[in-house]
């Protein structure tokens, strides 16, 4: 028996004495994200749904689930779960908008309210920000047993002045009715309690024998089939390949990107090279028609979605991100896993997946200046390139892979229950005693 395993069945037997859940039950659980996209918080979504599905139809699990996932209907996520998951339930939310509409707002929170009293689920688990704050918020107005979020990079990130001000008061209003907060990297919980959004979660465990605040990454399967392409036109000419996966869209910065092509053209004219985006997004033409306007036509190739990213990742020769603000890249997990180095700018926690100088490098500004001397560096030296493309590939097995994520959420789950059980029968218990030291069991 594995620790993971072992303290999974001992929150189990922890749930069972405190009426929490039944030997024969199973939790109830639905996920609920804003759009069905093409993204990092829908990758991890999928990635969880279909192994929890996977785990319940284990003998051996130490709990079963009944999974939904409830979120604007159509898109890439719900596709593939009806695919490779079909025993998700999908609840479609016909008004929910990634901007701020508070006519479709109102009626995506009472469709979600409506859900939940309606289903009854022993757990909610919110993602992304619009969601995260109606899923809240509805959860907790239906009297869902245990709520939860996982933070993909703060609201507030990408604001700021007054806007910042509002995004972060509500956090801090949506943290006092969530049992359990996610961040995917430890530079998400860091800026959420800088802000103020929750208290130091490591004096908050010293205070209480479950902290309310985790830190869990993302993870991906180890392993992709590659279909062979012989038959097909191959996707690179160039001799050196950089290539960037993301939604064309303010967050990824495509224009970045694009300053460092330009001056790789001024002053790199010695290396061919080809520069690829893979993705597409509301900037898709104003990107082209600056690529154009650049005269960048022969250099950049902007490919839109495609389905075999994987393929075109094991063509590259270094992945490269701009971002102006993450949570924990699934991208960047993609490229280290096909034995891509990486170059990035600074951003959210990649700090915590690439070794700078080991696994790939991190630029410290968003010079484009200093982005092309880094990618000069791997162009010269193929075999450093190459030595840092498979420290990538061993890190990235060693603490990204999906079975380990899935394993801490699940605990998670558990540990959530065990704390939202426990207020219950202190609430029960001592009534007056509860009130006064609410704050305190947050």
């Amino acid at each position: 028996m594995t620790k993971a395993n072992f303290d999974l069945k001992s929150c189990k037997h922890e749930l069972l004495n405190q009426g929490g859940i039944s030997a024969t039950s199973t939790l109830k659980v639905i996920q609920v994200i804003t759009l069905s996209e093409t993204g990092g918080a829908q990758r991890v979504v999928f990635e969880l749904l279909k192994g929890l599905e996977h785990l319940s139809q284990s003998a051996e699990a130490p709990v079963r689930y009944d999974l939904s996932l409830a979120c604007f209907p159509g898109g890439r996520l719900i596709e593939h779960l009806q695919t490779e998951s079909p025993g998700v339930r999908i609840y479609p939310l016909n008004n929910m908008r990634r901007n701020i509409d508070f006519r479709y707002d109102l009626k995506t929170f009472w469709e979600l309210y409506q859900l939940f009293r309606r289903e009854s689920p022993d757990i909610v688990h919110c993602h992304s920000s619009k969601a995260g704050l109606l899923g809240r918020l509805a959860a907790k107005l239906a009297g869902v047993s245990c709520i939860l979020f996982t933070v993909h990079g703060w609201s507030f990130y990408g604001t700021a002045g007054w806007k910042r001000r509002i995004f972060v008061e509500l956090e801090k209003i949506m943290a006092l009715i969530t049992d359990k907060i996610v961040c995917v990297s430890h530079k998400d919980y860091q800026e959420g309690f800088k802000a103020g959004v929750f208290i130091d979660p490591q004096k908050e465990k010293k205070e209480h024998s479950q902290s309310r605040i985790s830190v869990i990454h993302n993870g991906i399967p180890g392993e992709v089939n590659r279909e062979p392409r012989e038959n097909k036109e191959r996707e690179w000419s160039a001799l050196f390949r950089v290539i960037t996966v993301g939604r064309l869209a303010e967050q990824k910065d495509p224009w970045l990107f694009l300053d460092a092509v330009e001056m790789w053209k001024e002053r790199t004219k010695e290396i061919p090279v080809e520069f690829t985006w893979v993705g597409d997004g509301p900037l898709a033409v104003t990107i082209q028609e600056e690529i154009e306007r650049r005269d960048l036509g022969n250099m950049v190739a902007l490919l839109g979605d495609r389905e075999d990213v994987d393929y075109l990742l094991s063509q590259a020769d270094v992945f490269l991100l701009t971002s102006k603000w993450e949570g924990l890249p699934i991208v960047i997990l993609e490229a280290m896993r096909a034995a891509v180095p990486v170059v990035t700018v600074d951003v959210g926690g990649v700090k915590e997946q690439i070794i700078d100088g080991d696994t790939g490098i991190i630029v410290p500004n968003r010079n484009p200046e200093d982005i092309v001397t880094s990618l000069e560096r791997m162009a010269q030296d193929e075999m450093w390139r190459r030595k840092l493309g498979n420290n990538a590939r061993r890190r990235f097995l060693a603490n990204f892979t999906v079975e380990k994520m899935i394993k801490t959420y699940e605990r998670c789950y558990i540990s959530g229950m065990l704390v939202r059980n426990s207020k219950a029968m202190i609430a029960e218990r001592y009534p007056m005693s509860s009130s006064g030291n609410e704050e305190s069991l947050r």
